[in-house]
C-alpha cells in the first residue's frame, strides 16, 4: 500500500477521534463514555501504526519528509493536550472554561490543539 493509501486511512481515522472526541466530551453518562474511549484508543494505535509505515515507505522527495516531520511533532503536543484534557474531563466532569483553564496552566498555551500553525500545503502526487 503506497503512501497516499496509508496517510488517506489515518486521516479516516483522526476524523473518527474528532467525532467520538465530540461525543465524550458532550456525555455525562461514565457508562457512554468508556465504549468511546477505548475505540479512540484503538484508533490512536492505529494512526501511530500507518504514520510509521508511511515512514518506512519512504519520501519521493527531501520536502515530502520536512512536511512528514512537521506533522508528526505537530502531533506530539496535540495528542498530550487532548490526554490530559480527557483525563481531567473523566475524572471529574468540569466546564469547558475549567478545562481549558487548567490545559492553559499545564501547557502554558492559551488554546491547546485549537489554534495553530498554518499547515504547509503539500503538492498533488501522481501516486493513486
Amino acid at each position: 500500500m503506497g503512501r497516499v493509501q496509508l496517510s488517506r486511512q489515518v486521516l479516516s481515522y483522526s476524523n473518527q477521534n474528532s467525532r467520538l472526541t465530540l461525543q465524550i466530551f458532550l456525555s455525562s453518562n461514565k457508562d457512554e463514555i468508556q465504549p468511546l474511549l477505548s475505540q479512540r484508543a484503538k484508533n490512536v494505535e492505529k494512526i501511530s501504526s500507518l504514520v510509521d509505515r508511511v515512514e518506512v515507505e519512504g519520501f519521493g522527495s527531501e520536502r515530502e519528509k520536512e512536511l512528514f516531520d512537521a506533522v508528526k511533532r505537530a502531533r506530539t503536543p496535540y495528542v498530550d493536550s487532548y490526554r490530559l484534557a480527557q483525563d481531567l474531563y473523566v475524572s471529574k466532569p468540569i466546564r469547558t472554561s475549567e478545562l481549558f483553564a487548567a490545559i492553559e496552566r499545564a501547557t502554558g498555551k492559551s488554546d491547546p490543539g485549537l489554534t495553530h500553525e498554518p499547515t504547509p500545503s503539500v503538492p498533488a502526487s501522481s501516486e493513486t
